[in-house]
């Protein structure tokens, strides 16, 4: 499988939604996800993976109060890479049910689910994708986006439009379709062109729905076996419905030129930045013009027995379901690694700063927001394992009145729970 093919099958299974909320890249890196042990590494093709869990969870701190209440969850993982190397689809799926006993949060299910095809000629390469989730609240940590749920330093497939600031029980549906392609001019030069529509609409109407349509297009040249830049144009458009906070419909729109440039330090080492001015503006003069910077890097490692990302992102986006529009900046972390055949850690760790693009009561809406964990994983056999897990939720607002069913305060979450993951089910080609 050539390295575009190989990049854009990985790149789907690992998105980091959780690590760069509305980022232009995402770290090619990849993961056995359902694996029992957090143990990393290629996922072949004509794979099945399937995994199934029961855990219960104590909670402190629980919508920002000092209050303690626990659940228990079922979950379930599965994900699947066909045996064709020109034209692989990959599929994701993960999902369960959280009995739930913190008031105001009542019972409720999650599912996260993922579709990618690429198709290769001899000029060009194409990736469609489709990644919708249903989620209570804001997603977090891991593949589920539920805290708890045994898989903290898994890359998260979250469907995420611009998701920063954490909100209380707010069930959400979130939908993204992409395409993108890459043309070759020669052999070390191409066209790549890149489009998406996403969507985020509120069940119980506790938070902003939006929608949003982005595209980048621009030439990419290998210099070497180690180095690649290039440039692109990218445009987004968000829109919103009617709001609290206005009374006609709203959207603006975010545009900028980026330089991008590619490094492999080694076989398992390599880094991705792209940076560059980015003009934002509204379409009824509500929100004045203005430049900034964006900018989307990230640190990839690869190593038989490990896997880290670290991922820094500034620019514009959706605002989370929380405000009109915002502009962050997110550093992510994730790391998980095999000590042993039997044991196994995982951590992640995500930071946010984010400043409102409208004022509310004159004044501009501010949080700063933390949310991470780790994880101790123990194999028990062939085909069970049992875990352990803390998690902390934190975020300090400005002015409250300006956010939507946004948390203010501290959240701790302890897990502990048991996998069952048999062996991977070979398909397809043998």
């Amino acid at each position: 499988m050539d390295r575009f093919l190989y990049n854009s099958v990985i790149s789907f299974i690992c998105l980091s939604g959780s690590l760069a909320a509305i980022g232009q890249a995402v770290p090619t890196a990849s993961a056995n996800i359902t694996s029992s042990s957090p143990s990393y590494g290629i996922q072949p093709g004509g794979t099945l993976n399937y995994s199934l869990g029961l855990s219960e969870t104590v909670i402190t701190g629980y919508n920002g109060s000092g209050g303690t209440a626990n659940s228990t969850n079922l979950f379930g993982r599965a994900s699947l890479v066909t045996s064709n190397e020109a034209k692989p689809t990959s599929l994701i799926y993960s999902g369960g049910y959280v009995s739930s006993e913190i008031p105001g949060q009542p019972s409720s299910t999650f599912h996260n689910f993922g579709l990618s095809q690429v198709l290769a000629t001899k000029h060009w390469n194409l990736v469609l994708s489709d990644l919708v989730s249903y989620l209570p609240s804001s997603p977090t940590t891991g593949i589920s986006g539920i805290a708890g749920t045994g898989d903290v330093g898994a890359p998260s497939t979250g469907a995420v439009i611009g998701q920063g600031i954490l909100t209380y029980y707010s069930p959400r549906i979130v939908n993204t379709a992409s395409g993108s392609a890459e043309g070759k001019i020669t052999s070390s030069t191409a066209i790549e062109t890149s489009v998406s529509y996403g969507i985020q609409r509120f069940i119980n109407s506790q938070g902003i729905d939006n929608s949003q349509y982005t595209g980048t297009i621009g030439p990419q040249h290998r210099i070497n076996e180690r180095n690649s830049i290039g440039a692109n144009y990218a445009y987004s458009r968000f829109s919103y419905g009617s709001t609290p906070y206005t009374t006609n419909k709203f959207d603006f729109v975010a545009q900028g030129g980026n330089l991008t440039y590619e490094h492999l330090f080694s076989r398992r080492l390599s880094t991705n930045i792209s940076i560059g001015p980015q003009w934002t503006r509204s379409s009824n003069g509500s929100l004045p013009s203005h430049l900034s910077f964006a900018a989307n890097t990230s640190l990839n490692y690869l190593g038989k027995l490990s896997h880290a990302a670290l991922v820094y992102y500034r620019g514009t986006d959706a605002g989370s379901g929380v405000l009109l529009g915002a502009v962050s900046d997110n550093v992510g972390l994730l790391y998980q690694r095999t000590l042993d055949r039997n044991w196994g850690v995982g951590l992640s760790g995500n930071y946010a700063r984010t400043s409102g693009l409208l004022a509310y009561n004159d004044v501009k809406s501010k949080s700063t927001t933390f949310f991470g964990g780790i994880q101790l994983t123990r194999k028990l056999g062939h085909d069970f394992a049992v875990y352990g897990s803390y998690n902390a939720q934190t975020q300090t607002i400005n002015n409250p009145a300006g956010f939507q069913n946004a948390l203010n305060g501290l959240t701790q979450i302890f897990g502990f729970g048991i996998i069952y993951s048999p062996q991977s089910i070979r398909i397809g080609r043998h």
